[in-house]
């Protein structure tokens, strides 16, 4: 079990970073569809409410105990076999996720439509979100047995471990059962996205001109076999089609989800409901199919600004590493890495900006200066990292390697960071060595003396876990050594 603890600040509402937002998510998002046509309309992720309620009472949410103006409603047990073997038909390998506006685990069937799905849709990945609030050990356990990601969101605004939570942590955590799994640690008061204008704590008075890529990647279908609009549409206030009376193939290609893909790409406002919407969908809860083209987009612009002999720069980027070697993959070299100096001094007609976020001080910097986003820089701050989400089964013989080599004292971390930390504590593993070329001679945990990849014997035997964001230099490094690839695992593609 690995603990997050999410971005307890509220959302920011800027209107220069809504403009920026707009801008530059809004391109990408453009690119991809006008690039792809018909090829971007790929049903890549399915939320499915059996029941839609929830037992919680956050206050961004529209569906809260208290705020739910829905009819109580259960899936029939027909009709959602109906749509699984829908799914079936098309041969549907993205994510399936039991939950959507709603608390999965209050319908106690929930296990068995899991198990129902994972048996005829082995192929693709399947996910849940819970609050926890209904979790026991033994639940916990059925579910990581079934699942490939459960999502644990623990609403708690001292940020504390809620009881129930607090309990699994504490007895069955590193039990890995081929699951990944994420404790989010979140408040319960913040101040979020507007939900498509529902959410009960904050509005949002602009009116974005990007088109969002929701229609083109995702289907949320309520409990009784309606599909809405998308996952931001909790009270289901559109229908998209009918799977009672529909197949998913019909509905997910039919005239509404087509007029609504069209409208949203001419213009936002076309759409009551969306015109005021701040969900572009670009940050969706998995990125699977699209985070590989909205990458390619970025590639291509790069590659555009090299061609005019721009210089890369990327400022403040947390994790620089790991963009350098994604970048360096696809030929294009990073020229400078800019931490905690003055953005203006990197102001220049012949320099490219990536940003890591969408920051108040830089963007006013930038604006007061005319730069404009696209032309002179982006935010490029989460897609480097997202690339595993593709299908965690394209990664269990991986997975397996590692914990064979762990259980076989055969295994060597390579990287003594964040990295090396979420690893072990995703998968229960216990490395050999602990390698930093950096950081040898010092103690890693408390338990591993870290040492130079040069000063253990016969090597070869062992498998290479990659802790490291810039992965590339140590690749190239073993290899010199000669090291077959067989024998390394690039963690951050597993993380």
């Amino acid at each position: 079990m690995y603990i997050k603890k999410w971005d307890t600040v509220d959302w920011e509402k800027n209107s220069l970073i809504e403009k920026i937002k707009d801008v530059n998510e809004g391109y990408f998002i453009t690119e991809m569809i006008q690039n792809y046509g018909d090829n971007m309309i790929n049903l890549s992720t399915v939320e499915i409410e059996t029941v839609n309620r929830c037992n919680n009472n956050c206050s961004f949410c529209p569906v809260s105990v208290g705020k739910d103006i829905r009819h109580l409603t259960y899936m029939e047990e027909e009709l959602f076999k109906k749509i699984i073997n829908d799914l079936v038909e098309i041969n549907y390998t993205g994510v399936i996720s039991l939950f959507s506006n709603n608390e999965p685990l209050i319908d106690k069937r929930i296990f068995e439509f899991i198990k129902y799905a994972k048996e005829n849709l082995p192929n693709a990945t399947h996910a849940l979100f819970t609050n926890g609030l209904l979790l026991t050990p033994q639940k916990y356990l059925m579910l990581t047995e079934m699942l490939d990601y459960l999502v644990i969101d623990n609403y708690n605004d001292e940020l504390q471990l809620n009881p129930q939570i607090n309990e699994i942590h504490g007895s069955v955590y590193d039990r890995y059962n081929g699951c990944k799994v994420l404790v989010q640690n979140r408040k319960k008061n913040q101040i979020l996205l507007n939900r498509g204008t529902l959410s009960p704590n904050q509005e949002n008075e602009l009116v974005y001109s990007a088109p969002c890529i929701l229609p083109y990647i995702q289907m949320v279908i309520r409990p009784d076999g309606k599909v809405s609009r998308c996952c931001q549409d909790a009270y289901g206030s559109e229908t998209l089609g009918n799977l009672n009376l529909q197949s998913v193939s019909e509905v997910w290609n039919g005239v509404e989800y087509n007029i609504l893909r069209k409208d949203l790409l001419e213009k936002r406002n076309k759409r009551n409901i969306c015109k005021k919407c701040d969900m572009l969908g670009l940050i969706n809860y998995f990125p699977d199919y699209w985070v590989g083209q909205y990458q390619e987009q970025m590639i291509a612009k790069l590659r555009k600004v090299k061609n005019e002999n721009k210089k890369i720069v990327i400022y403040n980027y947390k994790e620089a590493g790991q963009l350098v070697a994604l970048l360096r993959n696809y030929g294009i070299d990073v020229n400078y890495i800019v931490i905690n100096e003055d953005i203006a001094d990197y102001i220049r007609d012949d320099y490219f900006i990536l940003l890591d976020t969408y920051s108040v001080d830089e963007l006013k910097i930038l604006d007061t200066k005319g730069m404009q986003c696209g032309e002179n820089y982006m935010v490029y701050n989460w897609v480097p990292s997202s690339g595993w989400v593709r299908n965690i089964n394209d990664k269990k013989e991986e997975i397996s390697r590692i914990l064979q080599a762990s259980q076989n004292n055969k295994l060597i971390i390579w990287g003594a960071g964040e990295t090396a930390h979420a690893l072990m504590g995703y998968y229960n593993i216990e490395p050999t060595f602990i390698v930093d070329s950096y950081k040898y001679n010092e103690i890693f945990e408390q338990k591993y003396e870290i040492k130079k990849i040069e000063d253990i014997k016969e090597i070869s035997q062992y498998n290479i876990l990659i802790a490291a964001a810039d992965y590339i230099p140590i690749i190239e490094q073993l290899h010199e050594m000669g090291i077959k690839a067989s024998s390394m695992i690039i963690g951050i593609n597993l993380i």
